[in-house]
């Protein structure tokens, strides 16, 4: 699964940010924006890429992040076609 982005390799005390949205992928469909801190995927903390990346390989049609956004928290779904 690919989600479309580029991720800052060092996570801040919130999460880890997203540093570029490749036009077209499944995070700009998303909503998902460069600036936002990706907090936490279907409810459960991202504190570093590992963990960011064994939540988002788990089997479903959806999952949700959350985000940081310019002071506010949103919360934004991914979609995967079959």
């Amino acid at each position: 699964r690919h989600l479309g982005v580029r991720l800052e390799r060092q996570p801040t005390a919130e999460g880890i940010r997203v540093l570029e949205v490749v036009p077209g992928s499944r995070a700009e469909k998303a909503g998902i924006r460069p600036g936002d801190i990706i907090r936490a995927v279907d409810g459960k903390p991202v504190r570093d890429l590992e963990t960011l990346h064994n939540l988002f390989q788990k089997p479903a049609s959806h999952v949700v992040f959350t985000v940081g956004r310019d002071g506010r928290i949103v919360e934004v779904t991914v979609v995967f076609e079959e």
